[in-house]
């Protein structure tokens, strides 16, 4: 795998994992701290998100033009 596929693919990884983690523990724990903290983690998580859909994209289009291998 070239380093630039590998370097797109393991970035979406760790961003897909910090979402996930924003799901599951952060905003049950900001929760406890009030509506500030909560909006903090929902930005911030609705940001990664958004930078995950343009890695995909960037992803999608590798495979589509057999650069990713």
């Amino acid at each position: 795998m070239k380093n630039h596929s590998h370097d797109l693919i393991h970035q979406l990884s760790e961003m897909m994992d910090s979402v996930w983690r924003i799901d599951r523990h952060y905003l049950g724990d900001a929760k406890t701290c009030g509506d500030e903290c909560v909006k903090i983690w929902e930005n911030l998580r609705n940001d990664l998100q958004k930078q995950c859909e343009i890695l995909q994209k960037s992803i999608k289009k590798h495979c589509a033009e057999d650069k990713l291998l």
